[in-house]
């Protein structure tokens, strides 16, 4: 898993339970130091830190790989000018950042 996660915070939190689950992960803070698309199976971003170019650098990392790696946007429930941005770049829609973390056991643990 990759997680394109500047707030060490959040990071820390998505990273116990990728840890818990047995997984790897690596975090990254810029669309640019994302590991090649073809190595992960799920990327979560935390949309609510998105810089203007993630929409476009997201869709750009995604096509480099046939693969084309799931994407799980998560942020604030009430940023309506971040659930437009994630449909307007593709990406969406967007998760509540709480109903993500709800789940995110399940999203990391590995499939059976």
């Amino acid at each position: 898993m990759a997680a394109l996660v500047p707030d060490l915070i959040t990071a820390s939190r998505i990273e116990g339970a990728v840890r818990a689950a047995g997984g790897t992960w690596v975090r990254c803070d810029v669309v640019a130091d994302l590991p090649d698309p073809a190595l992960v199976d799920l990327l979560v971003v935390d949309w609510g830190y998105r810089s203007v170019d993630w929409g476009a650098g997201i869709t750009a990392w995604r096509a480099a790989s046939s693969t084309e790696p799931p994407v799980l946007l998560f942020g604030p429930h009430s940023d309506l000018d971040a659930h437009a941005a994630a449909k307007a770049a593709g990406l969406g829609p967007m998760r509540a950042r709480s109903s993500f973390f709800a789940a995110l056991p399940q999203l990391v643990s590995p499939s059976e």
